[in-house]
């Protein structure tokens, strides 16, 4: 009873509300930032995941193996199962009816088994399955075979109605190169065409969708024995198109919970550290009236477990109500948020928290319980011991594996301790420097000017911990606005404004002419016009391709048993970088896209071999591109010097912009190059659009949780030298200072260690962003003359506001209230 009356009288103190509400907002903030990372992250994988129609597709020129169908159907995975074949459709029964090739897809009473399948019906939009004998189709067929709904047309031996245009299926990915019109039908209905028969050419698809454990679990025991003929990926694959903008917002979600992490841990050891510093008064007394040691550690044990406890529920609570109203916000542009308790984000705060407290708190609150009664009289500064070089590592080890189990990564950990290790050297040097300067500067100026530099001289101790704290703050803050902005940059430059919508493909050579100028006569301007040869790599320095290609490498072998889109070009195409040699200056030269020269071993100066419609085209490898496959622009793998393909006949490849007004031209363009295949691609750039806009919000919404996470570091260390500035201020105001003198000397004092936090925030920044684009999302590092121009100065004006808003009341309050509110405790 007396250890709860104990308890309700600490409650009841300043301090262990300040201690309270600190531990509450690190929990807060760790929670909130984690978990928000965790959901838009798999609301971010279930918009992509629609965007590739299942969580996994396994594909194959044959069917899949039973067992692994059972295997799958054992982990209660749901399977929809595909055909696909191309083949000739004719809009009626007479022998001079138009036909075209068509891409058919026969598909299950499962599919989609992912996103939503839209089609357009006599009687509206409609998103069910064809019945059997109905068939669905690729609006191009209206003008290529001059049919309307309700048509008959006959594919193979067997009559179809045509009762819907297909505009969106949630399975065809981002691909533009289709190149033929699709249908849709249902894979019962396959039989009645007679078309697939032993030995035709077909694929087969399955999409799998389920839980992560059991798709992993799936995963894991499948991919071992997954032979070479079959392919098996989900959205996180290198090849899946947006594969790499999820990897880099993950990471960046990743990094900024690892820096909420840093933040409040450096938060609850300076406010720890205060907390223990202003409880000795009361223990030294304690100990005055016979209280014993084990009866003190039972009373602040039993105190920090309700601290903990009720932090914890205010914590997590008010975070869970942020992500409900959150949610509410953002529904529109993330429709796949769904809000839950994030067991993983809950955990991992908690640890946080009190492993701060455990990791910086140990040594303050052993020192708290070691002090005697007679420091009443004798003071507390004797008893300011530094902790041992061990402790010290110690906690390094434990800070750095908090940081890997989070991260997940060595090197993302690894950078972030560097940057943090380098911050306080710097600190260090740049304090020492700009003070002997200023220094030097104050003299003959204002009085609140020197007293302000003399303040920060004479804390130097202090001042350094409290500036590696501004500085850590400025540090994270600027790294996560500026990796943000960096990469929705380089996102909106994929889809940049009036990006082609449309890909023009098979014109032939003597067309040309006429589609330009047809284009130009509409006012529309058309891209670079790209003659295509299809080829296949055959040999690299005279050995075979097939004896030199990982059997392991499910992707290189799968780009070397399909042809290749060969083109020539004189100049680099736009999206396109040089990684090593000169763009194609000679004869007999070549350009390969690096990651396939990496997965095929090419390196500078080998000679490629082409098996061109059976006969041999060789060429050297003069340079290697970097290029992005999520631009939506024609790009290639192999860019060759025109002498090499002129023998060749050539088709070719154009891309231009319509716009809303001029999309009804696409049926015109039709009519007059009816050889030409027009591909619409407006659905797919919507679809791209919101998958990066979905990226954009989530790490706005992590940007502004960081900034609150650093705010709060900057007020608990403001405050934990709350009582030796409250001592000077009532020496200063009882020699006779004026307050208006005292309030400039604090602002200009806070100025100066923010001109020093921003600065050095600004050299360890450059140095982490560069780490982070090159080493983890390899990208290339820019320089950011902004941050030079923009840091110190908004690090200093917000560590300045701080400052004040912290201070201003004892700056207003005379010495002598001040000096009672001393006396008292308060």
């Amino acid at each position: 009873m007396n250890a709860l009356k104990a308890i309700w009288q600490h409650w009841r103190q300043t301090e262990t509300w300040l201690l309270f509400i600190s531990v509450s907002l690190a929990i807060f903030a760790c929670y909130s930032l984690t978990s928000v990372g965790v959901l838009m992250q798999q609301s971010l994988i279930k918009t992509s995941a629609e965007l590739m129609g299942a969580d996994r597709i396994l594909s194959a020129t044959r069917p899949a193996q039973p067992e692994w169908l059972a295997k799958a159907e054992s982990q209660q995975l749901d399977i929809s199962e595909q055909w696909l074949f191309n083949s000739m459709v004719f809009a009626g029964e007479s022998l001079d009816a138009p036909m075209q090739l068509v891409s058919t897809k026969a598909v299950d009473e499962h599919y989609p088994a992912k996103g939503e399948l839209r089609v357009q019906t006599a009687s509206g939009m409609t998103a069910t399955l064809p019945e059997s004998g109905v068939v669905y189709a690729d609006q191009r067929l209206r003008e290529l075979l001059s049919v309307e709904l309700g048509d008959q047309i006959e594919l193979g031996q067997a009559q179809f109605t045509l009762k819907g245009w297909i505009i969106r299926e949630p399975d065809s990915g981002l691909s533009v190169f289709g190149n033929l019109p699709s249908l849709l039908m249902r894979l019962d209905d396959v039989d009645a065409t007679g078309i697939v028969q032993p030995g035709s050419r077909l694929a087969y698809r399955y999409l799998l969708t389920g839980d992560d454990e059991q798709l992993s679990a799936f995963d894991q025991w499948l991919k071992p024995q997954l032979p070479e003929i079959y392919r098996y990926r989900g959205v996180s694959d290198d090849d899946f198109a947006l594969s790499g903008a999820l990897k880099r917002s993950d990471t960046f979600l990743r990094l900024a919970g690892l820096l909420t992490v840093l933040l409040t841990l450096a938060a609850m050891a300076v406010i720890c550290q205060r907390f223990t510093e202003r409880q000795r008064r009361e223990v030294a007394l304690l100990k005055a009236f016979g209280q014993a040691r084990r009866d003190l550690i039972a009373r602040y044990s039993l105190l920090m477990i309700s601290v903990f406890i009720t932090a914890i529920i205010a914590g997590i609570g008010a975070a869970q109500g942020l992500l409900v109203m959150l949610a509410e916000q953002i529904a529109t542009v993330m429709p796949n948020l769904e809000v839950q308790l994030v067991a993983s984000a809950a955990l991992l705060s908690i640890v946080a928290a009190c492993g701060g407290c455990v990791l910086f708190c140990w040594q303050p609150f052993k020192q708290l319980l070691a002090t005697p009664s007679s420091a009443l009289i004798q003071g507390y500064g004797a008893l300011n011991l530094k902790p041992s070089w061990l402790w010290r590592v110690l906690q390094l080890l434990a800070v750095f594996a908090l940081l890997l189990s989070f991260a997940k990564s060595w090197l993302l950990a690894v950078l972030l301790l560097v940057a943090g290790a380098l911050s306080i050297v710097l600190v260090a040097l740049a304090s020492l420097a700009l003070i002997a300067a200023l220094s030097r500067l104050s003299q003959g100026q204002k009085l609140s000017w020197r007293l302000a530099v003399r303040n920060v001289q004479r804390r130097m101790t202090e001042n350094r911990l409290l500036l590696a704290g501004f500085t850590l703050a400025s540090l994270m803050v600027m790294s996560i606005y500026y990796v943000r902005g960096d990469l929705i940059d380089q996102w909106r430059n994929q889809m940049p404004e009036g990006a082609a919508n449309r890909f023009a493909l098979n014109i032939q050579q003597h067309q040309v002419a006429g589609f330009n100028d047809w284009l130009s006569q509409q006012g529309i301007g058309t891209s670079y016009m790209y003659p295509i040869v299809r080829g296949r790599l055959d040999a690299i320095n005279g050995e075979p391709i097939q004896q030199l290609v990982s059997k392991d490498d499910e992707i290189a072998r799968r780009s070397i048993r399909r042809e290749l889109s060969l083109t020539m070009r004189a100049d680099l195409p736009e999206g396109n970088e040089i990684e090593q040699g000169t763009f194609l200056t000679g004869k007999g030269e070549v350009s390969v896209e690096s990651r396939l020269a990496e997965r095929l071993d090419i390196e500078m100066g080998d000679v490629l071999t082409f098996d061109i419609a059976g006969v041999a085209a060789s060429a050297t490898v003069t340079s290697l591109r970097q290029v992005d496959w999520n631009s939506m622009r024609p790009n290639f793998y192999m860019i060759l010097s025109d002498d090499v393909l002129a023998p060749f006949a050539a088709s070719y490849l154009a891309s231009f912009h319509l716009a809303e007004r001029q999309k009804s031209l696409a049926a015109d363009l039709i009519r007059a190059f009816p050889n030409v295949t027009l591909i619409d691609v407006d659905e797919a750039i919507a679809r791209v659009e919101s998958i990066l806009k979905q990226s954009s919000m989530a790490m706005t919404v992590v940007l502004v949780l960081v900034t609150a996470a650093a705010g709060l570091l900057l007020i608990a260390q403001v405050r934990a030298g709350m009582d030796a500035r409250q001592q000077e201020l009532i020496t200063m105001q009882t020699l006779g200072a004026g307050r208006a003198v005292l309030i400039r000397s604090t602002l200009f004092e806070f100025l100066v260690l923010g001109l020093i936090a921003g600065g050095v925030a600004v050299i360890a920044s450059e140095m982490l962003l560069a780490g982070v684009f090159v080493l983890l999302f390899k990208l290339s590092a820019q320089p950011h003359f902004s941050l030079w121009l923009l840091g110190p100065g908004f690090a200093a004006g917000i560590i300045t506001t701080i400052g004040w808003l912290q201070c201003r009341r004892m700056l207003r309050e005379g010495a002598l209230s001040r000096l009672r509110q001393q006396i008292s405790g308060g």
